[in-house]
């Protein structure tokens, strides 16, 4: 089989990083402006319109609009740069992501007790990332971001109200499963690739790539969370290969909050109302610690199985 041609192996870390960039820049410009012309159309709206208010001005959007331009906004920004970019690679999409690396059954069960696990855990680190104390200099920064948490809040309030089953179904899909493949597809699929061969460090580009992952959604007072959260997702990917093991860990935290919402909205608070009980977060820091530990091992024993069977199958 012809090796097929790479735009992008040999080549310098930068020129890499430029032509990723690119990529997302111009998949959000096309499949963003292709999802404005759609709810444009579907809705009779201006653009000018939609864009007022997504801006938070009194322009009013229907929600399900809103539902629609978040689908393309998140093909266009993660999933559809994640491709192209794996295309000029030498290396095809399966084995560029991983997709053909085997993973034991026991660890796909286990990554989904752990994300069940962890989540009081993150709620803890998020519960101390707002009330961490910031000395008074800094009250006016921290009050405009105070608002603009308000503000997110209150978008995604309202793009996940549901009211029916189909809504449910339909959050479900758009905020919570291609979220889930675009974001791990671009951030640990090709971001964390490119920083690992740049810096030859597993844990510099992990962290470092769960860093811009946490950036990336704008909530300072999630931030800490958010961070920990993809550094796990990265660790995930790494220890198996597999880019869908990281995918199915980041789906169930996703579908988590919108199953709660959805069936149990009592339950979900404002950051305001997030409180600490250590008699939560202890155990969920020790219960998850032990599944990171036990899915560990259990992939580093199965990949050295796994390389052994290789090397016995070459050499006869």
């Amino acid at each position: 089989m012809n090796e097929r041609f790479s735009l992008l192996d040999g080549r310098p870390f930068y020129f890499k990083l430029f032509v990723l960039i690119v990529l997302i820049l111009f998949g959000s410009s096309l499949i963003g402006g292709l999802g404005y012309f759609t709810v444009s159309n579907m809705f009779s709206l201006s653009p000018e319109y939609i864009s007022n208010g997504l801006t938070g001005s009194e322009s009013h959007i229907p929600t399900n609009a809103v539902r629609i331009l978040q689908a393309f906004m998140s093909l266009g920004m993660f999933l559809v740069p994640a491709l192209a970019y794996s295309q000029l690679s030498k290396d095809r999409e399966i084995e560029f992501f991983g997709f053909n690396k085997n993973v034991p059954i026991a660890v796909w069960g286990l990554v989904i007790l752990l994300m069940f696990a962890i989540s009081p855990f993150i709620d803890g680190i998020v519960y101390l990332n707002y009330n961490l104390p910031y000395p008074d200099f800094l009250s006016g920064f921290i009050e405009r971001l105070v608002a603009q948490q308000e503000m997110l809040s209150e978008q995604m309030e309202k793009l996940t109200e549901m009211t029916s089953l189909s809504t449910f179904f339909l959050n479900l899909l758009i905020i919570a499963i291609i979220p889930a493949i675009g974001e791990e597809w671009l951030f640990r699929g090709v971001i964390q690739k490119l920083f690992k061969e740049h810096f030859r460090s597993t844990h510099k580009a992990i962290w470092l790539t769960a860093f811009f992952f946490a950036l990336l959604h704008q909530s300072v007072f999630y931030f800490l969370g958010l961070w920990i959260l993809g550094a796990l997702l990265g660790y995930l990917k790494e220890w198996s290969g597999n880019i869908w093991l990281p995918v199915l860990a980041h789906l169930i935290n996703n579908s988590l909050i919108l199953v709660v919402l959805y069936f149990a909205p009592n339950l979900m608070g404002d950051l305001d109302n997030i409180g600490f009980e250590w008699l939560s977060f202890l155990p969920s820091l020790i219960g998850s610690g032990l599944l990171i530990y036990l899915i560990y091992k259990l992939l580093m024993r199965f990949n050295s199985t796994e390389a052994h069977a290789q090397i016995t199958k070459e050499e006869t």
